[in-house]
């Protein structure tokens, strides 16, 4: 077996075992009153456009073609990702 397949079975071993043995997160954060509601989406808001958009200068300046440069690029995009499921599930309101 080779060097690269061994990796990616390690990864994906990781990766569903993870994904399968998660329980519930309770992650989420209750707000008194709605100013701190209010700064808190705001914040989310900023954190989110501001990775959208690092990523997208990463892959269309080129720079997501070089090993640490792509790491970054994928770091930004799970980001955004965990932003908008952190938001959806505030609006879902799970957990309660």
């Amino acid at each position: 077996m080779s060097h690269k397949v061994g990796q990616i079975l390690w990864g994906a071993l990781l990766f569903f075992s993870v994904l399968f043995s998660v329980g519930t997160a309770s992650a989420t954060q209750a707000h008194g009153h709605s100013e701190g509601l209010y700064s808190h989406l705001i914040a989310h808001v900023i954190f989110l456009v501001a990775m959208v958009y690092f990523c997208f200068k990463l892959i269309r300046s080129g720079m997501h073609r070089h090993r640490g440069w792509g790491w970054i690029a994928w770091s930004a995009f799970f980001f955004s990702l965990w932003n908008v499921t952190t938001k959806v599930a505030d609006g879902v309101g799970y957990p309660a």
